[in-house]
């Protein structure tokens, strides 16, 4: 008996980005015990949750990323802010479990903001010519 069912992909890994409102998130494809041989194991299509710090729901997810696209890059986020990722392959059979959720990453902090971080050595209350 072969497995029908589509393995769900590995947790995604995820990096800050160039940008201090961007995140880097990479996956892998869907690894097979024992695939079918009938091509039902083909990645159509992967979708992409994105999920704030402590929440139960996915914030939004990133829909019809390409089955030869194996990252994305998450824009528009607040300064500091923490998320995780969990991503899903689409096959003939229809769609993957979702993968488990990635560590949460935050977001990278601006210096000038006005803002103090914990990750950031600026910030200290001063104006922001000397921060």
């Amino acid at each position: 008996i072969q497995n029908v069912h589509s393995p769900a992909p590995a947790a995604p890994a995820v990096a800050p980005a160039a940008s201090p409102w961007s995140l880097a998130v990479t996956w892998a494809a869907p690894v097979w015990a024992s695939p079918p041989s009938d091509g039902d194991a083909t990645v159509l299509e992967y979708q992409l949750g994105v999920r704030a710090s402590g929440a139960s729901t996915d914030a939004s997810t990133v829909d019809e990323i390409a089955p030869e696209t194996l990252s994305a890059a998450i824009t528009d986020r607040l300064v500091y802010s923490a998320w995780s990722f969990r991503v899903r392959a689409r096959t003939a059979n229809g769609w993957t479990a979702w993968s488990a959720s990635s560590a949460e990453v935050r977001t990278l902090s601006v210096c000038g903001d006005g803002l103090r971080h914990a990750d950031e050595a600026c910030d200290q209350g001063a104006t922001p010519a000397n921060d």
